[in-house]
């Protein structure tokens, strides 16, 4: 699953760079209602500020199994926390979380490539529109799959041989 995260946030970085030469000078950086541009900065801007955001991104997930061991005990919150958090069940706990932070990492990326390309397109556009039906379309999947994720997360920390409502 770590590999497919960096490899979501490579396809990322590489979309952003190979189209910069192609747009405008001045960028719709910002889309109201409608999908009508109402926001602008030069190309380069917007680049630097996508890509920074997302190595933000990028880092906060890949080093949190880092984080999770440097920890104390008191300050993690998680389902069955007292099981988890024991020192012989703690490397298991890191794995889990980093598997999953990289998964939720991935479907992230996935989602920003394709903001990242409705932007260009509606960039190179000559109305400067946003194709808002798919975007809302998108971020209705991402919705559920973060719900999936969610229940997904919370059934994974339970308590190995306990039924599901420990």
């Amino acid at each position: 699953m770590r590999l497919l995260f960096v490899l979501t946030f490579v396809a990322n970085v590489v979309l952003l760079l190979a189209t910069l030469p192609f747009l405008p000078e001045m960028v719709a950086s910002h889309f109201g209602a409608g999908g009508v541009a109402d926001g602008w900065m030069p190309r380069e801007v917007n680049a630097f500020l996508m890509v920074g955001v997302q190595v933000v991104l990028f880092a906060a997930i890949y080093f949190t199994p880092r984080l999770l061991a440097r920890t104390p005990a008191s300050l993690i919150s998680l389902p069955n926390r007292e099981f988890w958090l024991a020192p012989q069940n703690r490397h298991r706990m890191t794995f889990l979380v980093s598997e999953f932070m990289c998964e939720y990492g991935a479907i992230m990326f996935v989602f920003l490539f394709l903001v990242e390309l409705l932007a260009v397109r509606a960039n190179l556009s000559t109305d400067g529109q946003l194709d808002e039906r798919v975007l809302w379309i998108a971020l209705a999947i991402l919705l559920v799959y973060s719900i999936v994720w969610t229940v997904r997360f919370f059934r994974a920390f339970k308590i190995p041989g306990r039924p599901d409502c420990s």
